[in-house]
């Protein structure tokens, strides 16, 4: 696999056991990585199955595939990849509503801080009383006096609808959904 700076893969796809694997432009839990086809470019696993684009089949997991969470770059605007270790979530990344995720970044807090964009108005909303590593409350008691930081994940993954990251210095991660600006009264 092709990586960037600070560890995080540049492209959106790995090289495992001689097959290409396409990595969404968020892999979460849940999402599968995809072999590609011969001759596909890793950009055909952005818009999988669209029109013009080759087919591209959902296969298990690549033994040691890894996992991603996206948050936007400052310099780029651009949502990028990064990885990250013991994924835990519950809905799907893609829902609208009830995505919550924990995690470990591979990234450093510093060089996460440095590297992507701040997310100013971060609202943690309440997990299944199930999903015990999601603490709503906590989180959002961290952002707000400062011992986390929330990142955009990805804004607008549905309409009026951002993914939202908190890191904490200690490496503990957290993602869920929430409304944006478009539904503020």
């Amino acid at each position: 696999m092709t990586l960037g700076r600070a560890g995080r893969a540049s492209v959106g796809a790995a090289l495992v056991s001689g097959v290409v694997w396409a990595f969404p432009a968020v892999a979460m839990a849940g999402e599968v990585p995809r072999a590609l086809p011969e001759g596909a470019s890793p950009q055909a696993a952005e818009a999988p199955n669209a029109p013009g684009a080759p087919e591209v089949p959902n296969t298990p997991e690549a033994p040691g595939a890894a996992v991603g969470v996206t948050l936007v770059n400052i310099a780029t605007g651009e949502p990028e990849t990064i990885r990250v270790e013991g994924l835990e979530s519950t809905g799907t990344a893609s829902a609208p509503e009830g995505y919550r995720a924990c995690f470990t970044p591979e990234m450093s807090f510093p060089a996460l801080s440095e590297t992507f964009l701040h997310y100013e108005t971060p609202a943690p909303g309440p997990a299944p009383d199930s999903f015990g590593c999601f603490d709503a409350g906590a989180i959002g008691d961290a952002l707000e006096t400062g011992e986390a930081f929330a990142f955009l994940g990805k804004q607008n993954v549905h309409p009026g609808v951002d993914r939202v990251v908190a890191v904490f210095p200690d490496g503990r991660a957290f993602a869920w959904t929430q409304l944006n600006e478009t539904y503020a009264e």
